[in-house]
């Protein structure tokens, strides 16, 4: 948050103010602005089309500005502002790795997690990629900064009637840089599939869509939940 916040001083990126944080008890506390307004997630039943295409709006745009945040172009890498490893919760239970040095790694490493196995010549993956969709995530591409996040819980926002827009954005937690697919696919998940944000195409509306990689996404987190 504290980065984000730095690189647009303007608030092009609606992010909290960042305070300070401590340890106390064995927990971690943030201290952060409050952020006046409800999530997307309590709005949603109140809100007019109007307002569903402003909200809409702005998120393609903040998601757009975000990816204005970058590391050197010499010195490209996947994982953490402080070069730290991947976030995501998807690689938790001993997969976070990182800073990785390319998307081939990453796609590896998203693999081996969702089998849990490891990569290199003696993964048992290796022979059998073509049926476990690894040819589906694209070795190449752009590394972006990613919220990762971008549930209906974590955009808040406020306004009248017909003039709802997004007054912030929250739980920074998982943001780091990942393959510019990877965003999208996180756009699908934290909401029920017959919620009005899939069957009306948000990710699909707010961001590029990467329906390919989306399959393997998917297929992976299925495995991984099991």
């Amino acid at each position: 948050m504290r980065a984000v916040r730095g690189a647009f001083p303007n608030h092009e990126v609606p992010v909290p103010e960042l305070f300070g944080w401590r340890q106390f008890g064995g927990k971690n506390f943030i201290y952060m602005s409050l952020i006046a307004g409800k999530t997307l997630r309590e709005a949603w039943p109140t809100l007019t089309e109007v307002d569903k295409k402003s909200i809409q709006d702005d998120l393609k745009r903040t998601i757009v500005t975000l990816r204005q945040v970058t590391h050197g172009p010499l010195d490209p890498f996947i994982g953490s502002v402080s070069r730290g490893p991947t976030l995501d919760r998807f690689f938790r239970d001993g997969y976070f790795e990182g800073p990785l040095a390319t998307i081939q790694s990453f796609n590896d490493w998203f693999l081996a997690a969702a089998t849990r196995t490891k990569p290199g010549p003696d993964d048992p993956t290796r022979l059998l990629r073509h049926e476990l969709y690894r040819d589906l995530l694209p070795d190449t591409g752009r590394i972006c900064f990613t919220h990762a996040d971008l549930t209906l819980s974590n955009i808040i926002i406020s306004g009248e009637l017909d003039s709802q827009r997004i007054a912030g954005i929250i739980d920074w937690e998982q943001a780091v840089w990942y393959p510019e697919y990877w965003e999208y696919c996180k756009l699908h998940f934290g909401v029920a599939e017959n919620h009005e944000w899939l069957t009306a195409g948000w990710p699909d509306k707010v961001t590029e869509p990467f329906e390919d990689a989306f399959l393997a996404f998917g297929e992976y987190h299925n495995w991984h939940v099991l």
